[in-house]
């Protein structure tokens, strides 16, 4: 138990008790309780001069030295305190200081404020630690003035990082763009681009990077396309669709996303394949329409249907203009055959029809005739 409790017990008890006559304890009783309390009124001051500051840290990390204040506080604002300085006055003892509740409440506050930075303070005292490079320290101070935006002290270091943080950063790029090395350059640049800067970028540090980086990267698309060549050629002697229209792809792509300015012969060469893809893809559609074609045909062959209803589906089939399957062609055959003997049978009956009303109306006429004379 913390050595204020005590005091507190004891004098909450005294307060309780029956017997309240005045000792040389009671007289040290009061005196320590009173000293417990100016001396966390004092440091609670400390702490609200630390918030007032915008150092909300240091704040904190005074606050939770041992005893805690929040807690001593808490305990040293006994509810008896009235009661307590009315017999301090009685019998002339230390009066104790009242603590300073509300300042104790604004010292909370600032503990809720700073409960979801955490995890930034941590790692932004492990990179100081570490003397890491400025760039990443920079990134976590920016995270922490986002975060906390009433503390003034994280735009200050910010600034301040960020003007050493730039005076790193012109060697920097020199040094890449020397070397030609376009994915330090690509870091750069979005280091440039990508954070929320509060000092000026230099105009002649974006333009050397931004230029550096499209000469790198169409170098690179130049190179990628050359080495895609062979492969383009392979696929359409292999007659392989599919890496055809990959390679496609991705040679439009790279075009695209950086407005790569052909040479002829891979101007050539991208017209050979988009041409080559879309002739199979012409082809395939064909097919696909054939195939719909001879489906819709066998089916009307499964079922009886009219001449000019087959007559359709045959003609829908040999307008596409390749050759129909050998079992279609049988089957539809056999099919017509049946019907072609069907109508000379029934062609037949109606001439035979004919023929018997003919002669039966001769036969009328013959006997009208005989039977008139």
């Amino acid at each position: 138990m913390a050595d204020y409790q005590t005091s507190v017990d004891r004098v909450r008890a005294f307060v309780a008790g029956a017997d309240q006559t005045r000792t040389d304890d009671l007289a040290e009783l009061a005196a320590s309780y009173s000293d417990y309390c100016r001396d966390a009124n004092l440091r609670l001051r400390r702490c609200l001069d630390f918030l007032r500051r915008g150092l909300r840290s240091e704040a904190i990390q005074l606050a939770e030295s041992q005893p805690n204040l929040l807690d001593m506080i808490a305990a040293l604002d006994i509810p008896e305190i009235g009661e307590w300085e009315q017999l301090c006055a009685v019998y002339e003892l230390a009066r104790p200081m009242r603590m300073m509740v509300e300042g104790a409440q604004e010292l909370n506050e600032a503990y809720a404020q700073q409960e979801p930075l955490q995890a930034l303070l941590h790692d932004h005292r492990l990179l100081a630690l570490g003397r890491a490079p400025l760039r990443d320290r920079l990134e976590v101070i920016r995270e922490l003035a986002a975060a906390d935006p009433t503390n003034q002290c994280w735009v200050e270091d910010q600034e301040l990082f960020e003007n050493a943080r730039m005076r790193d950063l012109r060697a920097d790029v020199t040094n890449a763009v020397r070397s030609r090395n376009v994915k330090v350059i690509d870091q750069l640049s979005s280091e440039i681009v990508r954070q929320k800067w509060r000092v000026q970028i230099p105009d002649d540090i974006r333009d050397v990077l931004s230029k550096a980086s499209w000469a790198l990267h169409h170098e690179e698309a130049i190179e990628e396309l050359q080495q895609m060549v062979p492969d383009s050629r392979a696929a359409r002697q292999a007659g392989s669709y599919v890496a055809a229209k990959q390679l496609l792809g991705m040679w439009e792509k790279i075009v695209a996303d950086f407005k790569v300015q052909q040479t002829q012969e891979l101007q050539d060469e991208m017209i050979a394949l988009k041409k080559w893809v879309a002739d199979r893809e012409a082809l395939q559609a064909l097919q696909e329409s054939f195939q719909v074609a001879c489906d819709e045909l066998r089916a009307v062959l499964r079922v009886n249907v009219a001449e000019e209803v087959l007559s359709d589906r045959l003609r829908a089939v040999q307008e596409i203009g390749l050759p129909m399957p050998a079992d279609l062609e049988r089957d539809y055959l056999s099919i017509k055959r049946k019907k072609d003997r069907t109508h000379r049978v029934e062609q037949t009956g109606i001439y035979v029809i004919i023929a018997l009303f003919v002669l039966i109306a001769i036969v009328f006429v013959v006997l009208a005739i005989v039977k008139s004379h």
